[in-house]
């Protein structure tokens, strides 16, 4: 939470005196030509957030299928309905307030759970708080490990939590790991990726990728599909961007999608879409037929993304139609 609080007024300084993204209403996150070709798409999912600096930030789709949101500018927990084309004032029941800035959310064990004054909280349907963990200390990140049912946390370590008696959740630490604001974890439930962006053997602590640094890296999701995508990872930045990586190394990282405003936290949706934050938004993001963002297994669907060498291939090919061009 301090963490992420003294990032946020470096970034708002950031975009005041150099004239980004100061505005959210003037900044729609939008996919790229790159993007498009690998198959990404993003829908809006709510619109309309109250801003003071931040807007929406934590966010996790319930076992009931509604999607709890915590908005920033009135500190206050808000129930939406899963479909997209919402605004603000089409949230279900009043809102429940009192709730602090800025841990992410999670879904396991039919619960919603996230951070409250620094420590682990399990949340009501409605977004009220249910339990209160004293004994677990969390803070930023959070994101459930689909093989095992585990949450993964910010200590500022790693912590993986056990949440199978909810009543009595159990965290260890991922030894040696380091804290992140985001969290995601592999679709095979082995590795936990921070903002570093640096990837931990979950068991061991032994690091098996990076440090990798993106600018303003916040939010993350990894895809599991069956083609070249799979295990890419989605990062959601504070500077208005979603990059996609390559943790193979075997591609250079790619911007999907561009001139949004402040992005934060992400979440799974269980249809294989990814919830992203924005400034005074929550966008969904869409990677194809077979693909899915922080789900196991991919679902099926729309068409599917052509592969990373394709893409590459495509872009020689239009680089050398301008060679051509100009030469004529």
């Amino acid at each position: 939470m301090f963490r992420k609080a003294i990032r946020t007024l470096s970034v708002a300084s950031i975009l005041a005196t150099a004239g980004g993204l100061a505005s959210p209403a003037s900044a729609t996150l939008t996919v790229t030509s790159q993007g498009a070709a690998l198959g990404f798409s993003l829908t809006t999912f709510v619109s309309g957030f109250p801003f003071s600096g931040l807007g929406p930030i934590g966010l996790a789709v319930e076992t009931n299928g509604n999607v709890l949101v915590n908005s920033v500018a009135d500190s206050s927990n808000y129930v939406f309905a899963n479909t997209d084309n919402q605004v603000f004032a089409d949230h279900i029941g009043a809102g429940v307030g009192g709730i602090s800035c800025c841990g992410a959310y999670a879904t396991s064990n039919g619960y919603t759970w996230g951070s409250q004054g620094g420590v682990l909280v399990r949340f009501n349907a409605d977004g009220s708080i249910g339990a209160t963990f004293n004994n677990i200390s969390t803070s930023n990140g959070l994101w459930t490990n689909s093989v095992n049912g585990h949450l993964l946390g910010d200590n500022p370590g790693i912590i993986d939590i056990d949440v199978s008696d909810p009543n009595a959740p159990v965290a260890t630490f991922v030894p040696g790991a380091v804290g992140g604001d985001g969290i995601t974890v592999s679709p095979d439930g082995k590795t936990v990726y921070n903002t570093g962006i640096t990837g931990y053997d979950i068991a061991t602590g032994t690091i098996v990728y990076g440090p990798h640094f993106v600018s303003g890296a916040d939010g993350m999701g990894i895809i599991s599909s069956s083609n070249a995508l799979n295990g890419n990872i989605v990062v959601n930045t504070n500077f208005g961007q979603l990059i996609l990586l390559d943790p193979t190394g075997a591609n250079p990282d790619i911007v999907i999608a561009d001139s949004g405003s402040r992005g934060d936290y992400t979440t799974p949706d269980p249809n294989g879409t990814l919830l992203i934050t924005q400034s005074d938004s929550i966008m969904r993001l869409s990677c194809g037929r077979d693909c899915g963002i922080g789900t196991s297994p991919p679902p099926t669907g729309a068409p599917e993304p052509i592969t990373l060498s394709l893409f590459g291939a495509g872009l020689a090919g239009v680089g050398a139609m301008r060679r051509r061009r100009k030469i004529a």
